[in-house]
């Protein structure tokens, strides 16, 4: 299962820098720069209500006691 995450994250780094180029070609940098910050903030509002997420957090701080 990592082995194919990992896959993924590596093929995904070029065409995102090739999508990434386009964008900022025909729209700009400022608009490329926009986008990425309105789907960092929607990708954030997606996970922040997880509640497993907060629940990792507090394992780690318990095993590092």
């Amino acid at each position: 299962m990592f082995g194919t995450v990992i896959a993924v994250a590596w093929v995904a780094m070029p065409v995102g820098m090739l999508l990434a180029g386009t964008i900022a070609e025909l729209f700009g940098v400022r608009t490329l720069f926009i986008g990425v910050g309105v789907a960092f903030l929607v990708l954030l509002a997606l996970i922040w209500p997880n509640q497993a997420l907060r629940e990792l957090d507090r394992a780690g701080e318990r095993a590092g006691k």
